[in-house]
C-alpha cells in the first residue's frame, strides 16, 4: 500500500510525499517530494493533505494549495509517473463557514455513480466539516446542501470537540457514511 503525505521543509513550505505502509503499520519514505504543485496562483504558498482515488485506470489527488494563509482544494492527475496539477476545483466561500480556507479529507464513491469529498473548511475562527459531491468523472465538484451549510459543527460547551471538528476520515458502507474527525475543545 501507499501512504501520501505532507512534508515541510525548515523553511515552512509544504510539498505532497509518497511512503510504503509496512506490514507492521510503519511508514517507510519511497520518495521525498513526489507533487509541489503546479503553476496556479492558488498554490504558490505550498501543497498539503493530500487524498486520492481512482476512477476507473486515472488516480486522481485532491489536495489543499495555499497561498497567503488561505486554502483552497487543487486536482492533480497521476500520468506518466508524475503528478500533474488540473487547477483549482473548490475555493473558500466569503459568505460562508468556510470562507478562509478549504482542506480536503476523504473521497468516498457514491452508491448512484460519482464521489462525496469531505472536507474542512474554516472561518476564520470556527473549523467545521462539509462535503462536496462530483459528476462521474471526480474533476469538479459543488457543495452539498445542509441545513448549517456544513455537515459537522462544534459539540456543546464544554466537550471535546466544542471549539472545532476537522480532518474526516470516512468509510461507506452499505449502512451509510461513517465518520471519524478530530475535535478541539479550547
Amino acid at each position: 500500500q501507499t501512504a501520501w503525505l505532507t512534508l515541510t521543509s525548515r523553511s515552512g513550505r509544504t510539498r505532497i510525499g509518497q511512503a510504503a505502509v509496512n506490514a507492521d503499520g510503519t511508514l517507510t519514505a519511497t520518495h521525498a517530494a513526489v507533487f509541489e504543485g503546479g503553476s496556479s496562483n492558488f498554490e504558490k504558498g505550498g501543497v498539503s493533505h493530500p487524498t486520492t482515488f481512482e476512477n476507473g485506470e486515472q488516480l486522481h489527488m485532491l489536495y489543499a494549495g495555499t497561498k497567503n494563509g488561505k486554502q483552497s482544494i487543487g486536482l492533480a492527475t497521476f500520468t506518466d509517473g508524475e503528478w500533474i496539477s488540473e487547477g483549482k476545483v473548490l475555493s473558500p466561500n466569503s459568505s460562508r463557514w468556510d470562507g478562509v480556507s478549504v482542506v480536503p479529507n476523504k473521497v468516498v464513491p457514491l452508491d448512484e455513480g460519482g464521489w462525496r469529498l469531505w472536507y474542512s473548511g474554516f472561518d476564520g475562527g470556527t473549523w467545521r466539516i462539509g462535503s462536496a459531491t462530483s459528476n462521474e468523472d471526480g474533476t469538479s465538484w459543488s457543495r452539498d446542501a445542509a441545513p448549517r451549510g456544513y455537515q459537522l459543527g462544534t459539540g456543546q460547551p464544554g466537550v471535546w470537540d466544542d471549539t472545532g471538528v476537522r480532518d474526516a476520515w470516512v468509510i461507506h458502507d452499505e449502512s451509510g457514511d461513517h465518520i471519524w474527525y478530530a475535535g478541539f475543545n479550547g
